[in-house]
């Protein structure tokens, strides 16, 4: 398939919709057929970029149609297209011109506005949290925590979306520096560990650990705050307990196990005294093997 042809043959069908409004009613049907042909086409191409654009032009033309629920779909195909070449390219953008922002994070934002206005909250939080994943994975942090932030308040009280959606949102805070907004989302984690997983299963006791290690290593070297926070940087200083035989073991208030707790409190106590090496020397031998992903990105940021 030659580019340039297709391109031209795009833009023909939707010039001619537009003519055609003023002198006949427009044979839309024809149009999204020509269209759709031309997007798997371009598809095939591996034209990414370009397949989005045919998207687009139909999300637009089912827009005109009064179909929001298949303008939707069009916008979400679209951000499908686009994620796939961002990811490739890292956002080196298509150098086509299209009236429209075609990046995914907008073609997501379009789909997200439909589906907030047909009242699909839970579609609306799912698709909102792939879009603030894409958004991370590409580094646009800013948009990922727009995203996020929406797919979090869309998930209020579910557990398991609403624990990836603050792990995302996490990790973008991170990245961009917002440190008193992490140490918000840290805390709402942790306490949607402690209200959704209240029977102590293995799931909630990870996430409670993830919580709580991710906040010490933010933590260890400034003022906590006070609540959760103050009180846990204290449980790490005051140390472990001993066992009825005189062995050490973790505070029956944490949830990591005795040598996770001994490893993340010496770790914590290298960083807050600055000593830098040793603290990579413990991280790397004793921390990272049980470290999430957010905890491993928390640990430079502590460092």
């Amino acid at each position: 398939m030659d580019f340039v042809d297709s391109w031209g043959e795009l833009r023909q069908i939707v010039d001619g919709l537009k003519k055609k409004q003023f002198i006949q009613k427009p044979n839309h049907g024809q149009a999204i057929q020509q269209i759709s042909h031309l997007a798997t086409k371009m598809k095939d191409e591996e034209l990414g970029a370009q397949s989005s654009i045919c998207h687009c032009e139909l999300a637009q033309i089912y827009s005109k149609m009064g179909d929001p629920n298949e303008e939707r779909k069009q916008w979400e195909r679209a951000a499908n297209e686009m994620k796939l070449e961002e990811k490739r390219h890292h956002h080196n953008k298509s150098g086509i011109t299209c009236p429209w922002s075609s990046d995914a994070s907008s073609c997501y934002a379009r789909a997200i506005k439909i589906l907030m206005e047909l009242k699909s909250l839970k579609l609306a939080g799912m698709v909102s949290l792939e879009a603030a994943k894409h958004s991370l994975e590409v580094e646009s942090y800013i948009a990922s925590i727009e995203h996020a932030n929406r797919a979090v308040r869309l998930f209020e009280g579910e557990r398991l979306c609403g624990t990836d959606a603050l792990r995302v949102l996490a990790t973008a805070q991170l990245k961009v520096g917002q440190i008193e907004a992490l140490l918000d989302t840290l805390d709402q984690l942790w306490t949607l560990a402690m209200k959704a997983w209240w029977n102590s299963t293995p799931m909630g006791k990870e996430v409670q650990k993830e919580a709580d290690i991710a906040t010490m290593l933010v933590i260890c070297n400034r003022k906590p705050r006070q609540g959760r926070q103050k009180a846990l940087k204290q449980l790490f200083e005051k140390g472990v307990e001993f066992d009825e035989a005189g062995f050490p073991k973790a505070p029956s208030d944490s949830a990591l196990s005795t040598s996770e707790f001994l490893a993340v409190a010496g770790l914590c106590g290298c960083v807050s005294l600055s000593q830098k090496s040793l603290a990579m020397e413990m991280y790397s031998k004793q921390c990272h093997a049980f470290f999430s992903d957010l905890c491993k990105g928390d640990f430079p940021v502590a460092n």
